[in-house]
């Protein structure tokens, strides 16, 4: 799937979590650390923030705190597609073809979206809302009525 773009950068949140689970030797060991490691930001990350929103005396500091809501929350995607990956044959899948060495080089930049309040959410709605466009679109293209014909009015 073609990465997202926003303001001219292209993120794929499901690719990134891939490459990341990979690395450059494809171990076991580290997708299993990755994934832990971006449940545990998708977790502590947004306690975190809500704690320092809640707890906050001053505007500064909940504002802070929204921000590290939102820092926190860009790993709930990232956690969701690492997850999937872990499914028997699937991150794999997802990499097939990939020149791993590049994408590590790319994605080893575009993780410090993670850095930007909310952004890996907004990469992520914009990619899952164009896969439903696209799945649409897919599956109209090809319909055909009762009587056999195909429906070419798309």
């Amino acid at each position: 799937m073609a990465g997202v773009t926003v303001a001219g950068v292209g993120l794929d949140v499901r690719r990134l979590a891939a490459v990341d689970m990979h690395g450059s030797k494809g171990h076991r060991a580290r997708a299993v650390v990755i994934l832990g490691e971006f449940l545990f930001g998708a977790t502590a990350g947004p306690l975190f923030g809500l704690f320092v929103v809640a707890t906050g005396a001053t505007l500064t500091w909940k504002v802070i705190g929204v921000l590290l809501l939102g820092i926190g929350l860009n790993y709930v995607p990232a956690a969701r597609h690492a997850l999937d990956l872990r499914a028997p044959g699937a991150l794999a899948a997802e990499l097939e073809g990939v020149d791993i060495k590049a994408e590590l080089r790319r994605y080893s930049v575009l993780q410090f979206w993670v850095c930007v309040p909310f952004a890996v959410l907004v990469f992520d709605r914009r990619q899952r809302e164009r896969a439903v466009q696209r799945d649409a679109g897919s599956a109209t293209d090809g319909a055909v009525d009762e009587a056999g014909s195909a429906d070419r009015s798309l």
